[in-house]
């Protein structure tokens, strides 16, 4: 990886992390405000539209796992630091990662390792995270639900975010790759719009944390 390289990648996990991390202060401060049923199905959906398309323009091993981190950071500094919601995001862009290297091809279009690449993502990230805060963490919220609990957010929430799934993430690849450009006068475009846009976030969200916006 060159100089360049380096500095595109580095820009699009903070562009692509940021973007996630508003959705889960924003969207989901509203859902969880408003006690909407499933509002993590809701917020998953969001983010396998955001992993998705970050994997096309940065098809990198590490990536997603990075923009999950990223992710996980902004949510931490500019909400409620609940660690089960951190540790939900930290899981999904990690396990995203390593389901979009073993079924995501650069040349493919929507073939079955496409299709399967969220389903996959969500059952095993929603399994992995639901077992860690029970049974390692020992978190109280997921201890008293016990096994009933884990398997309710494996199957249930995780079952309807898969099939979600189906159509968010095929879908956000083929239009990824449609809309991917890779001429040098466009990134040099692109770059300043991506770093003020990631400036841009973090101070909005620095904002809404201090009691300004909502």
């Amino acid at each position: 990886m060159n100089k360049k390289e380096g500095i595109r990648l580095l820009t699009g996990v903070l562009f692509f992390g940021s973007v996630w991390g508003m959705i889960e202060v924003f969207l989901g401060g509203f859902l969880y405000k408003q006690d909407i049923p499933r509002s993590s199905v809701i917020l998953a959906a969001g983010a396998l539209f955001v992993l998705s398309a970050a994997r096309i323009w940065m098809p990198r091993r590490g990536s997603s796992t990075l923009i999950g981190v990223v992710a996980a950071l902004y949510k931490l500094i500019n909400a409620a630091p609940f660690i089960c919601h951190l540790f939900g995001i930290f899981a999904l862009g990690f396990v995203f990662d390593a389901a979009a290297s073993l079924f995501l091809k650069e040349k493919t279009r929507i073939k079955m390792g496409t299709i399967l690449l969220g389903p996959v993502s969500v059952l095993v990230s929603n399994l992995f995270f639901a077992v860690f805060m029970t049974y390692i963490v020992r978190y109280f919220f997921w201890v008293e639900g016990g096994l009933g609990k884990v398997l309710n957010h494996t199957f249930i929430s995780g079952g309807m975010t898969a099939l979600l799934s189906l159509l968010i993430v095929p879908g956000t690849i083929l239009w990824a790759r449609r809309a991917k450009s890779g001429s040098l006068s466009q990134w040099k475009f692109g770059f300043k719009v991506v770093v003020a846009a990631v400036l841009l976030f973090w101070v909005i969200g620095w904002i809404n944390h201090a009691g300004f916006l909502f």
